[in-house]
């Protein structure tokens, strides 16, 4: 663990943001691992061996077609549904499909996204086992001496099991209203000492968004399968700036509070959302002295002010080795600025704050 972190308290000024390394110690997949999750899901649920052979082949000629982004290809399957127009794009590579009319295709594409979401990605991100979380317990407990802004990518429900089984109060913007059983997005978020504010940037495997509702209402696990609801869960960069729902919302709040803040810190993020980064390029950039801490097993070297930081002189920014990727311009060069590598899994890291 680096001695910088020996240096560093957080309190309410300090911003957590969570990326899919957060979660891996859970059980949950990283994107490599989830396109594999989901193609043997669809093998398995699938009710008869036809419809298992043609979904696992779109599903892996679309995997194939979008550079083995899984994101991308669960938002081009969503895509195709929506837009069968689409169609006639994709029939020169779906070879098995391409004797199939536009209608057929549609009901397949429709049926695969619909089961992907429904069943595969509720089996693999929803936890209910209690020991899965204990990890991130120590995180979830500084909530116990300062209230906690948290952001996250992940559509799991890793840091609210932790919480309610820490017994930590965590508000998410949603809440019950009187004429209504079901949980409304208010964007409620608590103003209170010694808990947590999670903003889930890209939805939650527990919501969708109610069609027929003239406000957007998140629909419990149970009701997953009603027909007026759509994914209250964004996939791919067509996806990440939807205008329904609540997302614009939570962006936006991201936005806010960063600003307040004077420390992020940032657990398993792979620096692949340019929506993201640029909100935390325009913190960095700001008049106040920042530190940013850095948390990820697959980090080379991230050099500081004067002889941590490596500067790409090019760009004018902070260039971030981990493993074979640089990530430059995310911290663009500051003076009286810190960046703090911490090359460690969320686990280890978790363990010693």
């Amino acid at each position: 663990m680096n001695n910088s972190l020996k240096q560093i308290t957080f309190n309410k000024k300090s911003t957590f943001f969570l990326g899919a390394g957060s979660s891996i110690d859970a059980g949950l997949p990283s994107a490599k691992d989830l396109y594999t999750r989901i193609y043997h899901l669809l093998g398995n649920h699938a009710h008869d061996t036809s419809i298992k052979d043609h979904w696992q082949h779109i599903f892996e000629k679309i995997h194939s077609h979008c550079g083995k982004d899984i994101e991308e290809t669960i938002s081009l399957i969503k895509q195709i549904g929506d837009y069968p127009e689409d169609i006639a794009i994709l029939l020169e590579f779906l070879d098995a499909t391409a004797n199939n009319s536009v209608k057929e295709l549609t009901r397949d594409f429709q049926a695969l996204f619909g089961f992907i979401n429904e069943t595969c990605l509720q089996e693999i991100f929803e936890i209910t086992d209690n020991s899965r979380v204990a990890y991130i317990k120590k995180f979830v407990s500084l909530a116990g001496h300062f209230a906690m802004n948290v952001f996250t990518l992940n559509y799991d429900n890793v840091v609210e099991l932790a919480a309610k089984d820490s017994s930590v109060s965590l508000f998410d913007g949603t809440s019950i209203s009187e004429s209504c059983d079901f949980p409304l997005f208010t964007n409620n978020f608590s103003t209170t000492e010694r808990c947590i504010n999670l903003y889930k940037l890209h939805g939650s495997i527990s919501w969708k968004i109610d069609l027929l509702s003239p406000a957007p209402r998140m629909i419990s696990a149970n009701n997953l399968g009603n027909q007026f609801t759509h994914p209250a869960m964004v996939f791919g960069k067509r996806d990440k700036l939807r205008s329904d729902g609540f997302f614009l919302d939570l962006l936006f709040e991201f936005n806010r509070k960063l600003l307040q803040s004077d420390k992020l810190c940032i657990i398993g993020y792979s620096f692949s959302d340019e929506h993201i980064n640029k909100f935390m390029t325009q913190w960095w950039s700001s008049d106040i002295s920042q530190q940013v801490i850095i948390v990820d097993p697959a980090i080379n070297s991230v050099k500081k002010i004067p002889d941590i930081i490596s500067w790409s002189w090019g760009h004018g920014g902070a260039k971030i080795t981990k493993g074979n990727r640089d990530y430059i311009d995310i911290f663009p060069k500051r003076e009286s600025k810190q960046v703090i590598p911490v090359k460690d899994s969320a686990n280890n890291f978790f363990d010693l704050l």
